[in-house]
């Protein structure tokens, strides 16, 4: 291909990588000057030019420290993000949500971070900190930038000073990689993990629970789709962050770093709107679309088969095969036998073996008719469990008719 064909190539928009897109009213000559080698001293011409106060400057922050750059911004709470208002986590009852119990929102500091990989391991390093907090009426975000390698215990050391009256981390998939990550860092750094001492909510492993059966998957990306109806608007993906921030220290090139800073800021506001539509949904499944049965679980774990039942019964048309079976199990314990039957019967004329087995301990244990609990154990398969059930039927009725025949002759 021809050096002509490879420049029409590059001007075409729709064969942009999304590096590159973010880039769009780069001259071609800017582009290749960012693609030369770097110098034998590892930085280019352009980075001996480029100081922190030139990069804080490009990303609307401040110099804290030689290395370090904070950027801080201040959200009234009556904001939307998505159709989601930042102070609904201040309405909605955390009580609800198993992972936000006894914390108040204010306690709560949200976390995402920008590394230089996924692999994680020594070799990975976070270059930016994103945290969010609630002060006063307004949702705090600060965004800790390192912009050289030798800045990076500075800003471990400073971090902690914005933890005063924290008592959770608010992460999406952290447990996995971010905080693990933190640790090592700060382990190698010899400094105490800051961390270490508060609780961690992922909220991935709650969208999971009550979602993973009705979305494809569960990516913050999904999540901003289907439940905060928030779109992100030439957006810089978090793959290729690393990238941007290697331009930074091996070219000096700082011009893609307010697309990350961005990026990593979407995330935080996501979080902070996530939480409370998490537990809006363990409030009103149905209605935003979550699982009503993984729900009424949760409300079960926590000692409140009120709620479950209440859920189960409301949606019981959207229930399947084991969501029915759960709420059967409800009604049951609260001696609603005939509503528990009901359920039974229609699944038993499915073959379902759970509810066969249900109606066969029902007519023998509660109803004493053991004709018509033997009907029942006649449909189970063959096992040891339903076998001996039926034998002990054949019994009883064995001993009744006996019995009767014994009657009959006194008479």
């Amino acid at each position: 291909m021809s050096i002509e064909n490879r420049l029409a190539k590059l001007r075409k928009g729709n064969n942009q990588t999304p590096l590159e897109s973010a880039a769009v009213g780069l001259d071609i000559v800017t582009r290749i000057q960012r693609l030369r080698p770097v110098s034998v001293t590892g930085q280019s011409d352009l980075r001996t030019e480029l100081g922190d106060s030139d990069v804080a400057r490009l990303v609307e922050g401040r110099v804290l420290e030689p290395g370090v750059i904070l950027i801080e911004r201040k959200v009234d709470l009556t904001e939307r993000h998505g159709r989601v208002a930042l102070n609904l986590l201040r309405k909605v009852p955390l009580h609800t949500l198993p992972e936000t119990l006894g914390h108040d929102p204010e306690q709560l500091l949200f976390l995402d971070t920008e590394t230089t990989g996924l692999a994680g391991g020594t070799g990975t390093l976070a270059f930016l900190f994103g945290f969010a907090r609630i002060i006063g009426d307004r949702l705090v975000c600060r965004q800790y930038l390192l912009t050289r390698f030798s800045g990076e215990e500075s800003m471990l050391r400073v971090i902690p000073e914005w933890l005063g009256g924290i008592s959770a981390l608010v992460s999406f998939n952290g447990k996995s990689f971010d905080l693990p990550l933190m640790t090592a860092r700060y382990r190698l750094m010899g400094l105490s993990d800051p961390f270490e001492a508060l609780s961690h909510i992922d909220l991935l492993h709650p969208v999971r629970r009550t979602f993973s059966r009705q979305w494809d998957d569960c990516r913050l990306g999904t999540v901003e789709t289907n439940l905060l109806g928030f779109r992100r608007q030439n957006d810089l993906p978090g793959s290729d962050a690393p990238r941007v921030w290697l331009n930074l220290i091996q070219h000096g090139d700082a011009r893609l770093l307010p697309a990350v800073t961005q990026h990593n800021l979407w995330d935080l506001l996501s979080m902070v709107v996530l939480l409370p539509m998490l537990i809006e949904a363990h409030n009103r499944p149905a209605d935003l679309g979550a699982d009503v049965l993984s729900v009424a679980r949760v409300h079960r774990r926590q000692g409140d088969d009120e709620t479950a039942l209440r859920l189960l019964s409301q949606y019981q048309s959207l229930l399947d095969d084991q969501g029915l079976l759960e709420l059967a199990r409800l009604l049951r314990r609260q001696n609603r036998w005939d509503e528990a039957c009901l359920i039974w019967e229609q699944l038993a004329q499915q073959v379902n073996l759970e509810a066969l087995v249900r109606l066969a301990k029902y007519y023998e244990h509660v109803r004493r008719d053991y004709e018509t609990a033997l009907d029942y154990a006649s449909l189970l398969p063959v096992s040891r469990e339903h076998d001996h059930r039926r034998q002990r039927l054949e019994q009883k009725m064995s001993r009744i008719r006996e019995h009767r025949i014994g009657v009959i002759h006194l008479e």
